[in-house]
């Protein structure tokens, strides 16, 4: 049995200060989303607790964090959703439900447009700019006209395939 599930199972004999005493000390900073990083409860993602991050995936949350720029994380196969304060505008609404969520299910109504990207630089290690791209948005259950200007730089882990996207991104709202 691995040692995710072990500890997944023993979560509830753990002391839970410890654990958050620990998530403190690797999460760097203190905004807004360093504070909802450090209490979301990642056991319930893909990515498991913090604990058990690669020292690749904290050192990128950290940088992420610490960008003054947009910066959006999509971590692993299912690209778990992170990001940082400079990112809260451009996500609309979604802010702060999107946090470890699923990149497609987060943006579902944008999936076709933006998947073929996503792809192409987590399966391929490929880097994408878009300017004033055409990306509709769903907002309170209608569809909203935007415009995002990206990029798209892969993270290795290991110096093996790409582990994860890390978008940079800028919105303006179709007038």
């Amino acid at each position: 049995m691995s040692r995710a599930i072990d500890r997944r199972r023993s979560v509830n004999s753990m002391n839970a200060s410890t654990l958050t005493a620990h998530a403190n000390s690797l999460i760097t900073g203190n905004s807004e989303m360093a504070d909802r990083i450090r209490i979301h409860n990642w056991a319930a993602t893909p990515l498991g607790f913090i604990e058990d991050w690669s020292e690749t995936l904290v050192a990128t949350v950290n940088l992420m964090l610490h960008s003054p720029f947009p910066t959006i994380l999509s971590w692993g196969e299912e690209m778990v959703f992170l990001y940082n304060d400079a990112a809260i505008p451009t996500l609309t609404g979604k802010h702060p439900t999107a946090l470890g969520g699923l990149y497609r299910d987060i943006f579902h109504e944008a999936w076709s447009l933006v998947s073929a990207d996503l792809a192409a630089c987590f399966y391929r290690g490929g880097t994408t700019v878009r300017d004033n791209m055409f990306i509709p948005i769903l907002l309170n259950g209608i569809i909203e006209d935007h415009y995002f200007s990206y990029s798209l730089i892969p993270v290795y882990e290991n110096g093996e395939s790409p582990a994860s996207t890390m978008p940079s991104a800028t919105r303006r709202i179709s007038s």
